[in-house]
């Protein structure tokens, strides 16, 4: 059973956009899309840094493993 339909969710967005840029002058769309594309980047940034974050093994294993080469 299919649980959502990908053509009518496209269209769904395609109006909120429409709507969102319903009488705007060209300099209000392009700060709407350049608004979106930043949010974006700065999503795919912080991904990327939970991505590195959740890669690194836990602290206690980093101290411990560290503890024997500690130099005074």
């Amino acid at each position: 059973m299919k649980t959502f339909d990908c053509v009518e969710m496209k269209r769904r967005g395609a109006e909120e956009v429409q709507q969102a840029l319903e009488g705007m002058t060209l300099e209000e769309e392009l700060g709407y899309w350049q608004s979106g594309t930043e949010e974006l980047q700065q999503r795919q940034q912080e991904l990327r840094l939970l991505r590195q974050i959740e890669a690194l093994p836990p602290p206690e294993l980093i101290t411990s493993a560290n503890a024997g080469t500690a130099q005074t």
